[in-house]
């Protein structure tokens, strides 16, 4: 049976120099707080990067001290099956939110993000004409997935403690 243990990872070359942050105890646990912090930050990276979601989650959640494995399969709120509803739903929140917003607001920060470097004009040239809503309801989505994740998570651990057996040294309690 395959099991991920932090010393089996850390058997991997590029990883070794990193032992020492890896190894953190808050890494691995179940607490309420590092699952809610670890799946917070894949849903957070999940939605706002689509590419490499994963290394930027677990990276995040080194540095944030959250749950890695929660943080990794956080990232999988993106799926073929729900990357095109979710950044549909984020295109009509940024067309919601750039209609509030005047006009002259909106082409400032498109000539902005035209101006700002050859990434930001590579990206909105290939979303077309959905650019700055895209990019506007993806940066107001992300931030508030990574709250619902933190909830979801906190709370499915705190309620996975309550239900499950109470164990004295791994034997049941009598």
């Amino acid at each position: 049976m395959f099991r991920i243990s932090p010393l089996r990872l850390l058997r991997s070359r590029p990883l070794r120099p990193h032992a020492r942050r890896l190894l953190d105890r808050n890494l691995w646990r179940a607490t309420p707080h590092a699952i809610g912090t670890g799946l917070g930050v894949g849903f957070f990276f999940g939605i706002l990067i689509p590419f490499a979601q994963t290394l930027f989650a677990v990276v995040g959640a080194v540095f944030l001290r959250g749950n890695l494995l929660a943080a990794a399969g956080g990232t999988f709120l993106t799926n073929p099956f729900t990357t095109a509803p979710l950044y549909y739903g984020a295109w009509r929140l940024g067309q919601t939110i750039t209609a509030w917003l005047p006009g002259k607001v909106v082409a400032e920060a498109e000539q902005l993000a035209e101006e700002t470097s050859e990434v930001a004009q590579g990206l909105l040239s290939r979303v077309g004409d959905m650019g700055i809503e895209l990019i506007i309801g993806v940066l107001v989505l992300a931030p508030v997935a990574g709250l619902l994740g933190y909830a979801a998570g906190w709370a499915g651990t705190r309620i996975w403690r309550t239900l499950r057996p109470a164990t004295v040294s791994g034997r049941n309690a009598a």
